[in-house]
């Protein structure tokens, strides 16, 4: 019984963390506020659970609460694992693109995409005077 409310619970919270239960009510066009909340969505499931499966209902309902207890702790350490894997992951991007953030990222790749679409990144004016056999600015 404990593995299976553990396996709801962190099922609940992973979801909700990963972004499938919202991408679900997307999907099927239903908004259920009970289900976007992960420790909500924990209480409910677990206390469905334990009903079905013959406990008695002060327990059931007991139990219930603790896995949403335990839920908000699943979700805050989602969270934290969740931002240290970022900040990991941008150190490890930046260094092998031998930039230092992301936005700095963006802005040369930004940079690299106007160039192309604008030929070699010269103005109209260069390309111009160049191709009329003159030197800019004479």
């Amino acid at each position: 019984m404990w593995k299976d409310i553990l396996c709801i619970v962190f099922s609940a919270v992973t979801a909700n963390h990963l972004g499938l239960i919202a991408e679900a009510e997307r999907l099927t066009g239903v908004s259920l506020k009970v289900v976007n909340c992960p420790k909500c969505l924990s209480c409910w499931a677990v206390l469905t659970y334990t009903l079905l499966t013959g406990i008695h209902p002060i327990e059931a309902i007991a139990l219930s609460f603790l896995s949403a207890y335990a839920a908000l702790w699943a979700e805050l350490l989602e969270g934290c694992t969740d931002r240290l894997y970022s900040q990991i992951y941008g150190k490890i991007l930046s260094a092998e693109d031998k930039t230092p953030d992301t936005e700095e990222r963006a802005s040369h790749e930004l940079s690299r995409m106007r160039r192309q679409r604008h030929g070699s990144g010269r103005g109209k004016r260069e390309c111009v005077a160049e191709g009329a056999g003159r030197t800019p600015g004479k």
